[in-house]
């Protein structure tokens, strides 16, 4: 299929084996309830995101989202403010980010493969979890978040920074990550310890 494909309410979409949205963008409405679920479609794109949700919940399982040329497409994937999306076991290749996060919006990464992207995830605000995903090379940054934003990294393995010169949000934890420059990794082990402290100090002052 070309073009646009808009899901103007909560379904459950399983594509068919070989299918695909090619140079065209999937629009994502409502979702209230148990949500909307997308799985197993491959989409293609360039001038414009794979992507987008407006409102409403949120899953794509087992999608591929890659460009439609040889250079790297704009933004796969793009969070409305108050819409929540799970990218699952899907993939994103060569674009110039995998993921727009709006402030009040919400994005959980769970076992993704982020290939030639030049940026992981770019934030305006919202909640931000990743999780296990892997980022491959090239890519200059994994995460540029604003600093209102939350969330965590947790167990991604990747080939570049996780922050590069951006700071790390003050709500926003990084642990277990693997294949971080050395300055980065002894940061996330120097927060590590500390957070581990802090939850010790609190125990025992709930246990007192």
């Amino acid at each position: 299929h070309d073009s646009q494909l808009v899901c103007a309410r909560a379904v459950h979409l399983v594509a068919d084996a070989g299918a695909a949205l090619c140079d065209g963008t999937l629009h994502l409405h409502g979702g209230e309830g148990e949500g909307g679920l997308v799985e197993g479609l491959a989409i293609s794109h360039f001038r414009d995101e794979a992507v987008v949700v407006h409102t409403g919940t949120w899953t794509l399982r087992g999608c591929s989202i890659a460009s439609s040329r040889k250079s790297r497409a704009v933004t796969a994937v793009t969070v409305r403010p108050g819409a929540a999306l799970r990218l699952e076991s899907c993939s994103v290749r060569n674009a110039l980010s995998a993921a727009m996060l709006h402030d009040g919006a919400e994005l959980r990464a769970v076992e993704c493969v982020f290939d030639n992207t030049r940026t992981g995830v770019i934030s305006r605000g919202g909640h931000l979890e990743l999780e296990r995903c892997r980022v491959e090379a090239p890519c200059d940054v994994v995460l540029k978040l604003n600093p209102r934003t939350t969330g965590h990294a947790t167990a991604n393995r990747v080939k570049c920074s996780l922050f590069g010169g951006w700071q790390r949000p003050v709500g926003f934890r990084r642990h277990s990550n693997v294949g971080l420059p050395a300055a980065e990794e002894a940061a996330e082990a120097e927060e590590g310890a500390e957070a581990e402290m802090a939850a010790e100090a609190a125990a025992a002052a709930a246990a007192a």
